[in-house]
Formats: C-alpha cells, sequence, structure tokens
C-alpha cells in the first residue's frame, strides 16, 4: 500500500480512469478529462498496488492571498473516495481523507458521494441529498409511483401541443437559464457559461450528453440537459420559462425521459436516474413527485481563515454567484 498525495501533473491519468470507471462508486465528475474543464485546479490521493491505482480521491482548489484551501467546483457536485478494492475499511478511509485534507489546513468544503456516506470516519459532516429514481421498472409501474399531483401535470402538459426535440445546442438552454432563473437565484458568473459549454463539448464528444427542449409553437418552453454515464443518467441542468412553468413544459421532459429509458439497461446494470437533488424544499418535492428517493451524501465544511479574509471571501462571493 503506498498512499501519496499527488500533484496534477504527477497523475498517471489512464491509471485514474481506469480506477474510476472500475469502481462502484463510479461517477462522471471524478474523471481527469472532466476535472480538466472546470475552472478549480486539481490534484489528489492515489494508492497504488501492483502498478495500478486501487484507490483515488480527487481535491480541487484555490488560493486566495497565497493560502491554498480546498473548494469544490459547483460542476463537480459529488467527489469523494473511489476504490476497486473489495471492501474499505474504517481506518483506511481515514488515512485517505487526512492525506486529501493535510495540504488545506486554511479550509475545506468538501462533497462526497453517495456511496461513501456508510464508511465516513467520524468527521463533522453536514448531510445533504440528491435523489435517485431507478428505471428498473416499466414505465408503466414508474407511471403509478408519480404523486397525485404529478400526473394530471404530465397529462396536462400532453394535451397542450407542446413537441419534444433533441438538440446538441446549449444555446437555447442557457437563455433560458438567464432570463427566467438567474434573476432569482446567485446564478452564474459570466465565464463560468463558457465553463458549462466546455464541459459540454468534452462529454457530448464522448456522446455521454443528451438535450432535450419544450416548443410550443415557435418558442422554447423548457430545455434540459443530462450526462448519460454506463447506467447512470444525470439531470445535470435545466431552466423553464414563465409559460414552461404554466404549462409544465419541464414534467413534459421528465417524463419523456422516464418513459425512454424504463426498463432499460447498460452494462447489465438498470438505468438510474440521478435528479442531482436540492435541499430547497419545493425542488426537492418536485423530484419525489417522479418517485424519486433521498440520497443522502456528506459534505465536510470548515475554515481556519483570518476572520477579516473570511469577511472579504463571502463579500465576494456574494458578489459573484457560485464562485469564491
Amino acid at each position: 500500500m503506498a498512499i501519496r498525495y499527488l500533484k496534477n501533473r504527477e497523475i498517471d491519468r489512464a491509471a485514474w480512469d481506469r480506477c474510476v470507471q472500475q469502481s462502484p462508486q463510479r461517477i462522471v465528475y471524478a474523471h481527469s478529462w472532466y476535472l480538466d474543464q472546470c475552472e478549480r485546479a486539481w490534484a489528489g490521493v492515489v494508492d497504488e498496488q501492483g502498478g495500478e491505482y486501487v484507490t483515488v480521491m480527487p481535491v480541487q482548489f484555490r488560493r486566495k492571498w497565497g493560502l491554498p484551501y480546498l473548494y469544490q467546483d459547483p460542476f463537480a457536485k459529488e467527489l469523494g473516495i473511489f476504490s476497486t478494492l473489495a471492501s474499505l475499511a474504517p481506518a483506511y478511509v481515514q488515512q485517505i481523507i487526512a492525506c486529501a485534507f493535510r495540504p488545506f489546513r486554511y479550509g475545506v468544503r468538501y462533497a462526497f458521494n453517495t456511496h461513501n456516506t456508510a464508511v465516513l470516519p467520524d468527521l463533522r459532516t453536514t448531510m445533504c441529498a440528491t435523489h435517485h429514481l431507478s428505471l428498473a421498472p416499466s414505465y408503466e409501474t414508474l407511471w403509478q409511483g408519480y404523486s397525485s399531483k404529478r400526473k394530471p401535470c404530465v397529462r396536462k402538459a400532453q394535451a397542450s401541443g407542446q413537441v419534444l426535440t433533441a438538440s446538441s445546442d446549449l444555446e437555447p438552454l442557457l437563455r433560458l437559464f438567464k432570463q427566467f432563473t438567474a434573476p432569482k437565484i446567485a446564478g452564474l458568473a459570466s465565464y463560468q457559461y463558457d465553463l458549462l459549454w466546455g464541459l459540454y463539448r468534452a462529454l457530448s464528444e464522448r456522446g455521454l450528453t443528451e438535450l432535450w427542449y419544450a416548443l410550443q409553437g415557435e418558442e422554447t418552453t423548457a430545455g434540459a440537459l443530462f450526462f448519460r454515464y454506463q447506467h447512470q443518467l444525470i439531470y445535470f441542468w435545466g431552466a423553464s420559462s414563465e409559460r414552461g412553468r404554466a404549462e409544465h413544459s419541464m414534467s413534459l421532459l421528465l417524463d419523456h425521459v422516464i418513459r425512454t429509458y424504463a426498463g432499460r439497461r447498460a452494462g447489465g446494470e438498470a438505468y438510474r436516474l440521478d435528479f442531482e437533488g436540492s435541499d430547497v424544499p419545493g425542488i426537492a418535492a418536485f423530484y419525489r413527485s417522479f418517485g424519486a428517493v433521498r440520497q443522502p451524501f456528506a459534505e465536510v465544511r470548515f475554515s481556519r481563515l483570518p476572520g477579516w479574509l473570511e469577511q472579504v471571501l463571502r463579500w465576494r462571493q456574494s458578489r459573484r454567484g457560485f464562485t469564491t
């Protein structure tokens, strides 16, 4: 066993990606080529055995006033430990995490993946949640799991004359988000839209994206971007116009994707729709209305920055949306 913290240039990317892809914790966000597209610099902890990485843990970081701190990119929603080992002993997990966090004594904000929740050592964590829907059953069975509120919304949308279309153009979705969603939340800094385009291209080149729009005549009423990685279908980004909300366009889009993948398998496993859920009650309730189940994951947060510097960072963050 050789657990080491490696700088980005020291990482064997092929070995890293093999470990991620073969691990039960696998998720697209942890691949080296995905991390390369994100805003923050990244490095990682590896355990190398027999010339292969058997465990990896990516970390993303920045520097402020010369001080390194670990802060996860908003586009890498779950990271954590990825391992091909048959089991992860608590002491081993503790070693990996200690090695990963050691360079960042001034501050950490880090989200683990849902598989890590049961094996994390005694850490001070905040429990967050995503929502998963197994698509193993038939569509008819999944429909029965929709809430009594969601079913009439889907029926109303189906009767409204909206047309669904697949696309490769991300721009209409970004326009919807900028116009109808960003003014109501922190939104994105302008350069982050370019980062999102870079991620979209990187995944599209690998055949890992699905982009759908709902149209009412010439008007785009909603858009939804999905990442399709092995058996995981990740609802990564979505936005609706005011008309789209009134006509339940997003319900129509999600129902279409559920209908399309119901009962299908990839690599021997049934597809699973990951809503990349929210702790905002209304959004979480919307995901659950399709029958999705809450899946907890842990986030570690601590800061040892000087008080005056922390106030400056909070002020800058409030002015720059998702950035830090």
